[in-house]
């Protein structure tokens, strides 16, 4: 069983989730602050890096040269992430797959219980939604 924060992570509050949560476009996730994200960061995958190339107007490789990192056969964008300026993403439509899937890409194992859990409570908009579903936060 998956948790969300304390309760079990359902079907049903997930879509109540998917469906209320809305980006206050604070960038923690895209500047590296959330825990979610310093452990790993933005994983860019081979086909992403050609459209994130051109959003800037360079060359895949300068882009993966500038931009990105590789660790244990992964690339990374390095944080904060270009695209990242003080009105939030300026590549929204064109941004990573883990972008569009944070804060859902991360799970943790509590050793004790044996229980994976996922936890939004770094996210604003994952506390915003917590609260509405009645998981203290």
């Amino acid at each position: 069983m998956l948790y969300f924060l304390n309760k079990p992570f359902t079907r049903q509050n997930l879509n109540f989730f998917i469906g209320e949560l809305k980006c206050q476009r604070c960038g923690r996730c895209c500047g590296g602050e959330l825990d979610q994200i310093k452990d790993g960061g933005v994983i860019v995958k081979p086909d992403e890096v050609k459209s994130l190339a051109g959003s800037l107007g360079v060359s895949p490789h300068q882009f993966k040269d500038k931009h990105t990192f590789t660790k244990e056969g992964k690339r990374f964008m390095t944080l904060p992430c270009v695209f990242l300026t003080s009105d939030g993403c300026s590549n929204y439509r064109g941004r990573p797959e883990v972008c569009r899937q944070f804060p859902f890409n991360k799970t943790y194992h509590h050793e004790k219980s044996g229980v994976d859990y996922m936890s939004v409570a770094d996210c604003p908009a994952g506390r915003i939604v917590g609260q509405r579903l009645g998981v203290k936060v």
